[in-house]
C-alpha cells in the first residue's frame, strides 16, 4: 500500500463529508484512509461509519479526546502505507493530489507541497500560498525564520521516520498548540533528501472558531515551548551563527506579532485587550526580539507591542484591516 492518509476528527460534522470525499475521489487509488474520531460529541463518528460501510479502504479509530497530537499518533500506530499524509478533518485535498505526490515519492523520503484557502462553503478564496525552495537546507532555513513550512498537512513522509528505521517520530502530546512545528523540527533534523511540488494541493479551510482564528491567553506558553525546541534542536549545515540568529529573530517577530494581531481581533473591551497585551509582553521571547527591516510590517507591529504603545498598535491594526 502506497499511502496512509490520517485524518484527526473532532466535532467537524459540517465539513467532514467534503474532507472524506476529497480522499476517496482521488485519481490515485492505492491508499488507506484512517479516520480518527477523537472524542467528538457531534455526528462525526456516524459520518465516518457511513463512509466505511461503502469503502473498504477506510479504517476507523474511535477514542476518547486526546487532542490533535494524540489523534494523529493513534493513526500513525496503525498505518500500513509506505508514506504518511495528514489532513485535518475540516480541510481537504485536490483530486489529483495523491497522483502528483506519488510521482515524487519513489526518490525521496519527504515530499513538500503547498496550500490554498477555502471558505465555509468549500469555495476557493485568496491565492495559493507558495514559497519555492530547492533543497533541504533552504527548507530548514525558511522553517527557522517563519512558520510557513511548519504545518503537518503540507508534507508527505516515508514510514521509516515513524517505525524506527530512520527515526521514531510522534507528535508531542505535551502541547496543545503548534505541535506541527515540533513535529516538523524533528523531521527536518533527520531527513536527507526532499522533493517539493510547487503547487497547492491542500485545501485549508478558514472558519470562525478554529484554533488558528481565536486567541487563547495561555497559547504564548506553547509558543515559547516550540521556539525553545526549534532553537535547541534544529541543525542546519553550511550556516554561520550570525545568519542563524538573524533567521531565528524573524521567527520571534512572526510569532509575537501574530499573537499581537490575535489580541487586536478580540471581541472584547479595551480593558481586557490591554491586560492581554501586558501579559504577552512579559514573555521572554517578546523581550528578546530585535527590529528587522527586511520584515518591516511585522517588525513595526512587534516593536509597537514591545514599547507597549498599545493604543497606536490598535490604530495601525484598524487602518491596515480597513
Amino acid at each position: 500500500m502506497k499511502f496512509s492518509v490520517i485524518v484527526p476528527i473532532y466535532n467537524v460534522e459540517k465539513y467532514l463529508p467534503f474532507c472524506i470525499e476529497s480522499v476517496l475521489n482521488q485519481t490515485f487509488t492505492d491508499f488507506e484512509l484512517i479516520l480518527v474520531n477523537d472524542g467528538s460529541t457531534d455526528n462525526s463518528l456516524s459520518i465516518c461509519n457511513h463512509y466505511a460501510e461503502k469503502d473498504s479502504r477506510i479504517v476507523i479509530i474511535d477514542q476518547q479526546n486526546k487532542w490533535l497530537s494524540g489523534a494523529r499518533n493513534s493513526g500513525i500506530k496503525v498505518a500500513k502505507g509506505d508514506y504518511f499524509i495528514f489532513i485535518d478533518g475540516d480541510d481537504a485535498i485536490k483530486q489529483d493530489a495523491l497522483i502528483k505526490i506519488n510521482q515524487k515519492a519513489n526518490d525521496c523520503d519527504f515530499i513538500g507541497y503547498y496550500y490554498t484557502y477555502i471558505d465555509e462553503n468549500n469555495e476557493y478564496i485568496g491565492v495559493d500560498c507558495i514559497k519555492p525552495v530547492s533543497n533541504v537546507d533552504e527548507y530548514r532555513s525558511d522553517f527557522i525564520s517563519s512558520d510557513f513550512f511548519g504545518s503537518a498537512w503540507i508534507k508527505c513522509v516515508h514510514k521509516s521516520f515513524f517505525n524506527g528505521e530512520a527515526a521514531n517520530i510522534l507528535f508531542d502530546e505535551n502541547t496543545k498548540y503548534a505541535e506541527d512545528q515540533i513535529y516538523t523540527c524533528d523531521l527536518l533534523s533527520k531527513v536527507k533528501k526532499i522533493a517539493i511540488i510547487n503547487e497547492a494541493l491542500y485545501l485549508y479551510r478558514q472558519r470562525a472558531g478554529s484554533i488558528m482564528t481565536t486567541y487563547n491567553p495561555n497559547k504564548i506558553k506553547y509558543v515559547e515551548y516550540y521556539l525553545d525546541y526549534i532553537n535547541e534542536n534544529l541543525v542546519i549545515e553550511n550556516i554561520n551563527n550570525k545568519l542563524r540568529a538573524k533567521l531565528f529573530n524573524k521567527r520571534i517577530i512572526n510569532s509575537c506579532s501574530t499573537e499581537l494581531i490575535s489580541i487586536c481581533k478580540l471581541d472584547a473591551c479595551k480593558k481586557e485587550k490591554l491586560q492581554a497585551f501586558k501579559n504577552l509582553t512579559k514573555n521572554k521571547y517578546f523581550k528578546l526580539g530585535k527590529f528587522d527591516k527586511s520584515n518591516l510590517k511585522l517588525s513595526v507591529i512587534y516593536m509597537l507591542g514591545k514599547m507597549k504603545i498599545f493604543g497606536i498598535l490598535m490604530f495601525v491594526y484598524k487602518i491596515t484591516k480597513g
